[in-house]
């Protein structure tokens, strides 16, 4: 309940608050759902939304990218970083009719991701299936986990 009243709650539960504020706020004013009816995306290039997952082991990397041949993806790995990059091109039909909502997003992108750990570039692995990219990328041997014996 202390929590409801705001003269009473904490200071750094005050900032905090504004913290998530301003990092939500980039996200939300250049969302492209934005302006939905307007025709035409508010930003001039599009990126497919990733999950990035780590355990022991390695990393994976999952990329939305429907509507796309697997041929018109590129991934390459350059230390620690993971380029995501291709193009999504838009069916022409010529209609008479005017169109009246467009929220797909075509053209091209490219997309940088750090990871969070070394990995071993020679067993790096993309499958495409189902309109996801996921991309397996096995951590090097110093950056795997691994149980310390305790002595004594």
């Amino acid at each position: 309940m202390a929590n409801l009243i705001p003269w009473r709650r904490k200071k750094s539960d005050a900032v905090e608050s504004v913290r998530e504020g301003i990092n939500f706020f980039p996200d939300w004013f250049f969302e492209d759902s934005l302006f939905p009816l307007s025709g035409q995306s508010f930003t001039s290039q599009w990126h497919p939304r990733i999950d990035l997952t780590e355990n022991d082991r390695e990393v994976v990397v999952e990329a939305d990218c429907p509507g796309m041949d697997k041929k018109d993806i590129q991934v390459s790995l350059s230390g620690r970083h993971l380029t995501l990059s291709g193009e999504k091109t838009q069916e022409k039909k010529e209609t008479k009719k005017g169109r009246y909502l467009m929220e797909r997003s075509y053209g091209a992108f490219n997309r940088s991701i750090e990871l969070p750990a070394n990995v071993e570039p020679s067993r790096v692995k993309a499958t495409y299936k189902n309109g996801v990219l996921k991309v397996t990328l096995p951590k090097t041997k110093e950056h795997q986990g691994r149980t310390i014996k305790i002595e004594g």
